[in-house]
């Protein structure tokens, strides 16, 4: 139990090391592009925190980081003035986040994880396909990291509810076969 801890422990400062790299990476390149989407991932994970019962909790970054990506792609409908097929992202994201809300576990978490590879595939095509340093390959990047970093929130997230759920049944965490 000691050595999974002290495991954990290190792949967690391993992912925040690679994380403040990468994202001060992502900031430097994609500069507002980055701002708008984190500042509404920093809103949507103060709300839902004040107001999401325990059960959720673990689900909090995949929540947050997800409904700030929404908030911008509603913010530029509203700055652009233009509604177009993207909407959907915003409605599937919206009744994801909800279920995952209201009734947390792996049927919202699969709805979302399918939402974000079919979406991390058309933004990859579009990527490649941008200029770099345009506002558009810009963006793109930024959606391509919050896409990566949803899906990754969500496994944490299950795991640790399934963690939370088995150790408050009283029943000993597994940690596999030991040598």
């Amino acid at each position: 139990m000691a050595e999974s801890k002290q495991q954990q422990g290190t792949l967690s400062k391993t992912g925040g090391l690679v994380g403040t790299i990468v994202g001060g990476a992502v900031g430097m390149y994609s500069g507002i592009n980055l701002l708008i989407p984190l500042a509404g991932a920093f809103l949507c994970g103060w709300i839902a925190y004040k107001l999401v019962k325990d059960e959720v909790k673990p689900m909090l970054p995949a929540i947050a980081v997800q409904g700030g990506q929404g908030l911008w792609m509603l913010f530029g409908f509203i700055m652009l003035h233009v509604m177009n097929q993207n909407a959907l992202d915003v409605v599937i994201l919206a009744a994801g986040l909800s279920w995952l809300l209201v009734r947390p576990g792996v049927a919202p978490v699969i709805l979302l994880v399918t939402y974000q590879i079919l979406a991390f595939a058309v933004n990859l095509t579009n990527f490649l396909a941008a200029s770099v340093g345009s506002t558009a390959h810009k963006a793109l990047l930024v959606h391509l990291v919050f896409r990566v970093a949803a899906v990754l929130l969500m496994v944490n997230g299950l795991q640790q509810m399934r963690r939370r759920k088995t150790s408050a049944v009283g029943l000993p965490l597994t940690e596999g076969p030991r040598p």
